[in-house]
């Protein structure tokens, strides 16, 4: 499989929407590629919900900052990680990282206006520009803390992406196309990277250790590459068992750590 603990300069998963608060260190690990079918796809449902909700610098949603600065940074993850891996691309990648990380300041601090353009701009087949081709620490550089980044999991009523109801949906019953699955994993599996960085805000505790933490993180990455495995071979029984896994281990977390 193509996990790596450090894909996107930062670690492991906590798919919870309820918890808030952030812990930053930052680390130098060269991240492994998004794949090619899913990073279109990934780049086109959080530009979507970008344009979406900004509605020409007028958005109707009072939380539109929180889910625009999450589908910011996801985009600058995407393109950061496949960075390296062809060298004629990178300058285009490049430029949709710091082209998202642009949206992500702006949209988070509510500078709707400002965040139009270059939300417009967001696409996988991003006109190159002459940006600086180094990694960055993208937490630091789109401000995210974890309430921010966990806003895809929240209902689309609240500008959310809808994961979280997703994700309970098909432990009950299998609902998904394997491509659309494969794109889920995949977005977990980012989301993985930055929540090894971050920590509840609380800290951890007697009650709230980090140990059980970690488990929880674990457990996520686990089930996000069992429903790769199960996509690519279209095996019912492993997928529908993944998605049970994956979503007792967001329950049992955020019952803990929220």
């Amino acid at each position: 499989m193509r996990w790596n603990a450090n894909r996107f300069l930062v670690g492991s998963l906590v798919v919870c929407a309820g918890i808030v608060g952030l812990g930053m260190t930052s680390t130098d690990a060269a991240p492994a590629a998004v794949p090619d079918a899913e990073f279109k796809a990934l780049v086109d449902q959080d530009a979507k919900n970008i344009n979406t909700l900004l509605n020409d610098g007028k958005p109707a949603r009072k939380t539109a900052d929180r889910s625009i600065k999450s589908s910011a940074l996801m985009i600058a993850a995407y393109a950061q990680s496949r960075m390296g891996k062809n060298p004629a691309d990178d300058a285009k990648l490049a430029t949709l990282r710091d082209t998202a990380i642009k949206v992500a300041l702006t949209g988070g601090k509510k500078k709707y206006a400002e965040a139009v353009a270059p939300a417009k701009l967001l696409s996988a087949d991003i006109a190159a520009g002459k940006p600086d081709t180094k990694p960055v620490d993208l937490i630091k550089a789109t401000e995210i803390d974890m309430e921010e980044l966990m806003y895809q999991f929240k209902k689309t009523a609240v500008g959310g992406l809808g994961l979280e109801e997703e994700i309970k949906a098909n432990a009950k019953k299998l609902a998904l196309k394997p491509e659309q699955i494969s794109a889920l994993a995949q977005r977990i599996l980012v989301v993985c990277d930055f929540c090894d960085t971050l920590q509840p805000a609380s800290g951890f505790s007697a009650t709230k250790p980090k140990k059980s933490w970690d488990q929880y993180n674990a457990d996520m990455k686990t089930s996000s590459t069992a429903l790769i495995s199960g996509a690519k071979s279209n095996n019912m029984k492993d997928l529908q068992a993944a998605f049970t896994k994956l979503d007792g281990s967001c329950v049992a977390c955020h019952n803990m750590f929220k």
